[in-house]
């Protein structure tokens, strides 16, 4: 390499730089002449024994070959209406742009066709699940469900079920999302008869299975156990998921498939931006619960660093002392070299130290069911006062007379975590705090914090979530069981989305199935990415 440098001749050297005020040093560096067109290089992720350079080399035969026998999957008309490049063009300079406008120009032609194809293949599962005949259910008089509940519904709620119940007296089985921020009253929609979980016994399990497939049980009440293959049931005509059991596009197909096309309700806690949720959730009608339940009162939100941790503690005594209950969240649960609370020691610590006079418990992930069962039984019956807990509280836990939460290492969590486990207290009449303690103070933290200060609206908080830390929450593929995005980006392409959304539905008005010329390859695409959850299996 030393030996190709020629003296009082310009280059561009790319790599670490080393050393110090007086030397400095560059190891390695990809060197490039200064009238050289290719000053735009790209860089890929490498593993052991490859170079850029031989990856470069490599890229460049593939595109050579390719491009003489390339298609081209985007019907001309869709390729007009939103000026995209061709997708040889595309290929061609998302490896080796001229400059970084036409890489960008390449770059939105890419993440266009990756959502596009997302998107049609999430509507033809939508389409499909109207083809086909669910149960239909006679209306029921829902009086006596609603004189029964020992408060009002909301507007929301009721809408929901309404729309709910409409859609359950038509050929077609319902395909439903019910979204709504915490504490909106989600669970309201649904009762339970029987449970199945896998923390049961293997004798325990087989009773209630067997119960099940003579139709024994009106209601099963479960979690992915319900999924499983052993688990069958005599007449299933609804399945409702909770978003805390993480079912995803594949396990309710699974779970649906265990009846002759049940009617089917999703529950989400996490309030989500819309048009993100009309992605990951693009195979089911939506109802959004707008409002909390009477008598909710916003949770007051305090950000400060570890300074005021005293302070922080002796506000949570002044609740303790009212009568009301607290909780404290840690982010590990195991000691660790990491400048974290560690939930097991800061439990005991609390317990023998500041909080002496409390009953103190702990709550974490890796206890057996039963124990953590055992552990909010207690707290329920306020046989604690004082939880010390990892995120395992973030869902299903209802006690209104807990009224203030201290979150410890705040900013390790995402905005729309902080706001769920907020949502743990303020669910009763009585007035509510939450205390967030961190020490990192630089500017996006700060940020951040002041955001969850500023509203207690959990759908506007997803979208700020959203633009801060990406999709992670929302969109990852082992969360919600869709295929995983390999160039778009939720947070970043947003506008890009609104018209691959737009666009599936103008080529499916035209052609449902995908079936014309035009579009196979479009088909080939979408038959490719859902090969398991489009399955006729």
């Amino acid at each position: 390499m030393y030996k190709q440098l020629e003296v009082d001749k310009e280059y561009y050297l790319c790599g670490r730089i080393t050393g110090n005020l007086v030397r400095k040093e560059i190891n390695s560096p990809v060197i490039l002449s200064a009238d050289t067109e290719d000053k735009v290089q790209p860089v890929y992720h490498l593993t052991e024994g490859l170079s850029q350079q031989m990856l470069r080399k490599t890229v460049r035969l593939a595109l050579n070959v390719f491009n003489k026998n390339i298609y081209e999957p985007l019907p001309k008309g869709i390729m007009q209406r939103y000026n995209f490049c061709s997708l040889e063009y595309a290929l061609e300079n998302i490896h080796f742009p001229k400059d970084m406008h036409i890489c960008e120009l390449a770059k939105n032609r890419l993440v266009f066709d990756e959502l596009l194809v997302l998107q049609l293949g999430m509507q033809l599962m939508k389409s499909r699940s109207r083809e086909k005949s669910g149960f239909v259910l006679k209306m029921q008089d829902m009086d006596s469900f609603y004189n029964a509940l020992p408060f009002i519904l909301t507007n929301s709620q009721q809408t929901a079920i309404e729309d709910c119940i409409r859609d359950m007296q038509k050929e077609q089985p319902m395909n439903r999302l019910v979204q709504g921020d915490v504490g909106s009253g989600k669970t309201a929609v649904a009762a339970g008869v029987a449970l199945l979980t896998g923390s049961m016994t293997a004798k325990q399990k087989k009773l209630v299975k067997e119960g099940l497939e003579n139709g024994e049980y009106a209601v099963a009440v479960g979690t992915h156990a319900l999924v499983q293959q052993t688990t069958k049931f005599k007449k299933l005509a609804l399945v409702i998921t909770d978003e805390q059991h993480r079912f995803g596009v594949e396990q309710r197909a699974a779970l649906a498939s265990k009846g002759e096309n049940p009617h089917k309700l999703v529950m989400s806690a996490t309030p989500i931006p819309r048009t993100l949720a009309l992605m990951i959730y693009g195979d089911l009608d939506i109802s959004v619960l707008k409002e909390l339940p009477k008598g909710r009162q916003p949770v007051e939100t305090y950000a400060v660093t570890g300074k005021l941790r005293e302070r922080a503690f002796n506000y949570v005594k002044k609740y303790l002392d009212e009568g009301r209950q607290g909780y404290i969240v840690c982010p590990m649960i195991e000691e660790s070299d990491m400048d974290l609370q560690d939930v097991k020691t800061y439990a005991k610590k609390l317990s023998q130290g500041t909080f002496k006079d409390y009953t103190v418990g702990l709550l974490h992930g890796r206890m057996s069911g039963a124990q953590k069962e055992q552990v909010m039984n207690d707290f329920k019956e306020h046989k604690i006062d004082l939880l010390v807990s990892t995120t395992v509280v973030e869902v299903g836990v209802d006690v209104p007379n807990a009224a203030i939460m201290v979150i410890e290492n705040a900013d390790r969590f995402g905005l729309s975590q902080l706001h769920q486990l907020r949502g743990r207290v303020g669910r009763g009449k009585y007035k509510s705090s939450c205390i967030l303690i961190t020490d990192n103070v630089n500017e996006e933290s700060v940020k951040r914090l002041k955001i969850l200060g500023k509203t207690n609206d959990g759908f506007k908080i997803s979208e700020e979530d959203l633009k801060l830390r990406g999709p992670g929450d929302f969109f990852g593929s082992r969360q919600h069981g869709l295929p995983a995005l390999k160039i778009a980006d939720m947070s970043q392409d947003m506008d890009i989305l609104r018209k691959a959304q737009e666009a599936a539905q103008l080529i499916r008005n035209a052609d449902p199935k995908l079936e014309r010329t035009e579009n196979i390859y479009l088909r080939e695409l979408v038959d490719k990415l859902f090969d398991k959850t489009m399955s006729d299996n």
